[in-house]
């Protein structure tokens, strides 16, 4: 299977809508429902039988209402929103004429977004001794779950690591619970270089660590 990899356009955002929420409904986010109060996710192994309307949530105990996660639009904002912001850079894997793969991101924003709250993390950069103006931040990288462990991910990060660089910024930062990018990023980064730096303040998604690496001269 040859792959190429395209730079992300505007209008290639709907298309990506589909690919993207099959990508969360998967390992490890299992992002399939939410409750529709703290958006708890719900479908990891027997949830889905277990979990049902009218049941306490089991992170904020309300009596649960399920919603679809990503689908019926939430995904498409996602990347209506991110080809939107300064700095953008993003690149769809394609197998033939079929989307299976993809990586975009931005300059460090200060202000939120529909995912993120940059506002509460973009100062401590600064007071870690980064120049948040000089940041990359991966917002999202994905592989469909059946083109998994075949090098898909690691040649799109090293894709999107090069043409960073190239626009000058000098470090990439991400959140994630996800251990295959974290250990791809250590090999293209180096051990050392790739640093753990703070949990996500949004109580939803506490459990998220952010990351910060160089990016210059990959």
């Amino acid at each position: 299977m040859t792959i190429r990899f395209d730079r992300i356009r505007s209008e290639d955002a709907l298309a990506i809508s589909e690919v993207y929420a099959r990508v969360f409904e998967g390992p490890p986010w299992f992002e399939i429902m939410k409750c529709v109060s703290c958006h708890e996710p719900y479908g990891r192994g027997d949830d889905l039988d277990r979990f049902r309307d009218g049941i306490p949530c089991r992170r904020c105990c309300e009596p649960l209402k399920l919603v679809t996660y990503w689908r019926g639009g939430d995904s498409l904002a996602v990347i209506e929103e991110a080809v939107r912001m300064g700095g953008f850079i993003g690149f769809l894997g394609r197998a033939d004429d079929s989307i299976i793969a993809f990586s975009w991101g931005f300059r460090l924003p200060a202000t939120d977004t529909h995912a993120v709250m940059f506002s509460k993390v973009f100062d401590s950069f600064g007071q870690l001794g980064y120049d948040p103006k000089r940041i990359f931040c991966l917002s999202e990288i994905g592989v469909l779950p059946e083109q998994q462990e075949k090098g898909i991910g690691t040649s799109l990060l090293e894709t999107t690591l090069r043409t960073v660089s190239s626009h000058g910024f000098t470090h990439m930062t991400y959140r994630t619970i996800h251990e295959g990018l974290i250990h791809i990023s250590k090999k293209l980064a180096g051990e050392s270089e790739f640093v753990a730096i703070f949990k996500d303040p949004d109580p939803v998604k506490s459990d998220r660590q952010w990351y910060i690496f160089p990016v210059q001269g990959k």
